[in-house]
């Protein structure tokens, strides 16, 4: 079972749903909307204030958008870089690292399908595993420099 409820975390809802306090409740798979963020409408859509309506499977056009990269990404100045299809890091949140994978503070780095490692776990190793700060300092410093 993937579904790993902590006190940094709200109740699940769905595979690979964790809202925490900096996320607003999950509309769907992968779907995490933030204070930055308004309500997901379809997967891997996220309106925020400086973005109008979508309108259509990760059409986002606005003015405030910077480039795509990718089909549905779309980073602003209130989110970094995305990471994949659909991932949609605010200020609240962490870099993503795998579908629908949304990190924050109170969680560590994922790595891998709705694994969400927290203070209150200890790392797990083989599927849906936890790594130490060690692998997610090396992970996220893969990531950085295979993106940036």
């Amino acid at each position: 079972m993937r579904h790993f409820p902590t006190k940094e975390m709200g109740p699940t809802f769905g595979r690979g749903h964790f809202p925490t306090k900096e996320m607003g409740p999950t509309f769907g798979r992968g779907h995490f909307s933030t204070k930055e963020m308004g309500p997901t409408f379809g997967r891997g859509h996220f309106p925020t204030k400086e973005m109008g309506p979508t309108f259509g499977r990760g059409h986002f056009p606005t003015k405030e958008m910077g480039p795509t990269f990718g089909r549905g990404h779309f980073p602003t100045k209130e989110m970094g870089p995305t990471f994949g299809r659909g991932h949609f890091p605010t200020k609240e949140m962490g870099p993503t690292f795998g579908r629908g994978h949304f990190p924050t503070k109170e969680m560590r780095p994922t790595f891998g399908r709705g694994h969400f490692p927290t203070k209150e776990m200890r790392p797990t190793f083989g599927r849906g595993h936890f790594p130490t700060k060690e692998e997610a300092m090396l992970a996220t410093d893969g990531a950085n420099n295979q993106h940036v």
